[in-house]
């Protein structure tokens, strides 16, 4: 018999509503604004110290691209971790075993894949973004070194998304929070002390994520029960429980969810195309926003991440007016929080990009992309948490169909032939929230459409 070293009881299907997503929440939220901030870290001593070209690089096409890779994966496992939450809120322990070794076993066979991919694709990657020449040579330097250590953020997202999918949002915050100060600590190190420039950063970087990703393997390699059902993964076990009908049915969620995140990927690379014929001072300031926006982004996904565990559980418990109610407090605590943190960037613009760079043009550049910017991202939290909320139905394809059809309709489309005509900061800002209006407009009924369906459905069963 395996000693249990967690047992609770689910807050994701019991207790208040509210209280019991902000407690899930908070911990997503904290951890993700305190991983971006190690990556502003990362830009503000490379910016300080070695100059905006380093700012540069690591902001602009290596950002891109390292942004482009850990989004398709982080989509992948959180959208198989959606079978893992449906597992647990009916109580099938044997279901959940075999979702969680699946699922580890996929992370296996991505890490190999994508070690050897992405080495190989480092130069074509950079020429395919029209990378600067003046940046070339510290893009590669960067990328190749983080490459090397890629099945660091590939352990940490599938070990992550299982546990979060049986409610535990805290360990995996933890271990992220440990990792960061460490690679705050190695920048400080590699950049400062040993002055290594942009490769400094890139090894602080992976060292930092094989830590995390390290931890929270151990995490998921203990027992944690849950109202009576036991998540232990065991290494061995994986090509034993290995279930390739459980692979379609999680990947029939994940894939979706990741074509998703390639279109928005590929539309920001051409986004970032675009910036690129740009002067320098004005990739700098687009990069030092990005790293900005990047809390916004990263709140957006804690959001989405909360309310697909919540609806998923109950779903999976058959409670479905909790699973909607669910839904409602996300959107009430999401919009909350994205005001907040869009009136204190608004308010403290100057002062924000002051953090990165002491280029006057730069600066003043910045300042007016947030503030034409950031008010807008009020439209992607609404979009993002009814995304999240009926990926916890299992509901995916029709919801990415009206967001990447949006995508392939409007923002490209305007990027490839209203951009070059205009080539103003204001024309590449509007993209965006046109995108967002049109998909609402359509995804919003789509949405109440679900609900009434899906209520239908249990009420003939009942």
């Amino acid at each position: 018999m395996s000693t249990k070293n967690e047992v609770k009881n689910n807050m994701i299907t019991n207790g208040p509503i509210g209280l019991s997503i902000f407690r899930f929440f908070m911990p997503l939220v904290i951890g993700t604004i305190v991983q971006q901030v190690y990556t502003m870290v990362d830009a503000v001593i490379l910016g300080r110290f070695v100059g905006k070209l380093a700012l540069a690089t690591v902001g602009g096409s290596v950002g891109m691209i390292t942004y482009f890779v850990v989004f398709f994966f982080t989509t992948i496992f959180a959208g198989a971790a959606v079978l893992s939450a449906q597992r647990c809120g009916a109580g099938d322990e044997k279901g959940l075993d075999v979702s969680l070794h699946t699922m580890m076993g996929l992370a296996v066979i991505c890490a190999v894949v994508m070690t050897f991919v992405g080495e190989l694709s480092v130069t074509w990657s950079l020429n395919l973004l029209d990378t600067p020449k003046e940046l070339m040579q510290y893009s590669k330097e960067y990328l190749y070194v983080y490459y090397a250590g890629f099945a660091g953020p590939i352990f940490y997202n599938a070990g992550s998304a299982a546990l979060r999918a049986v409610g535990d949002s805290r360990r995996p915050i933890i271990y992220l929070a440990f990792s960061c100060i460490l690679n705050i600590v190695l920048d400080i190190l590699f950049v400062i002390v040993i002055p290594m420039e942009v490769m400094g950063a890139a090894i602080a970087t992976v060292i930092s994520q094989l830590l995390s990703a390290l931890l929270v393997i151990i995490a998921v390699r203990k027992p944690y029960e849950i109202d009576g059902v036991t998540m232990k993964l065991s290494f061995c076990r994986i090509k034993k429980l290995f279930s390739m009908r459980v692979l379609k049915s999680q990947l029939s969620i994940g894939i979706p969810a990741a074509a998703e995140s390639v279109v928005y990927c590929v539309t920001n690379i051409m986004v970032q195309i675009v910036i690129n014929h740009f002067d320098t001072n004005a990739i700098a300031a687009w990069a030092t926003y990005f790293k900005v926006d990047t809390i916004l982004w990263s709140v957006s996904a804690a959001f989405a991440t909360t309310v697909t565990t919540f609806c998923g559980q109950n779903y999976g418990a058959r409670q479905i007016k909790r699973t909607f109610g669910c839904a409602r407090a996300s959107m009430l605590q999401g919009c909350t929080v994205y005001a907040i943190v869009i009136v204190i960037c608004y308010i403290f613009a100057a002062p924000i990009m002051g953090l990165f760079v002491t280029d006057a043009e730069v600066i003043n550049l910045g300042v007016y992309i947030i503030r034409n910017f950031m008010p807008w991202y009020m439209l992607s939290i609404i979009m993002e948490i009814i995304m999240g909320a009926l990926r916890g139905l299992g509901d995916v394809k029709i919801p990415t169909a009206i967001s990447v059809g949006f995508l392939l309709i409007q923002r490209i489309p305007w990027l490839i032939w209203i951009m070059p005509i205009y080539m103003t900061h204001s024309c590449l800002i509007q993209s965006y929230y046109v995108t967002w209006i049109l998909a609402l407009a359509i995804l919003i009924p789509y949405y109440f459409f679900r609900k009434h369906k899906t209520k239908k459905k249990f009420e003939n069963i009942a």
